[in-house]
């Protein structure tokens, strides 16, 4: 019954999403309490801050959130991450952030092939710890540098006088 109320594995229940599967549903669990613990404790437009882990990843009801060695402080969602550390006022910016790169792009290139770049790398990023890491978003932005600078328009030169 409950297999058939699903979509992608997705389900509402009591007002909170949940997954049937177990690390998908763990995600969500992190991720909406990460909103809730913010919106009670007034912190949506300012965020935790950088100083501590993320409170709701250090939740004794709810373990396993460090991990098996306890090091684990990532909530495994770049955006969540964002807004979770700097409120709405920094995930607008983040969001703004993306955005100029877009339009940058369209002005230069007049076409929106960035977004082959760009989606599965935030998609990605949206469901997993990547961004969160030190060598992901080095690699990452370094590689939107030189696409936005001049690495693309000079391979694309070369494929049209070929």
């Amino acid at each position: 019954d409950e297999q058939r109320k699903a979509f992608l594995s997705l389900y509402f229940d009591n007002g909170r999403i949940y997954s049937h599967d177990p690390t998908t549903d763990w995600r969500l669990d992190i991720w909406q309490d990460v909103v809730e613990d913010l919106n009670k404790k007034s912190l949506i437009t300012r965020g935790y801050g950088y100083n501590e882990i993320i409170p709701v990843m250090l939740d004794p009801s709810a373990p396993g959130r460090l991990g098996r060695d306890g090091l684990n402080e990532h909530v495994h969602n770049y955006f969540v991450n964002i807004f979770a550390r700097g409120g709405v006022f920094q995930f607008l910016l983040f969001l703004s952030f993306y955005l100029t790169i877009l339009f940058i792009w369209k002005k230069k290139f007049q076409n929106y092939i960035i977004l082959i770049y760009l989606m599965p790398i935030l998609l990605n990023s949206a469901l997993d710890m990547s961004m969160e890491g030190v060598q992901y978003p080095i690699v990452f932005f370094l590689f939107l540098g030189y696409l936005i600078n001049d690495g693309l328009e000079i391979r694309l030169k070369k494929i049209n006088n070929t």
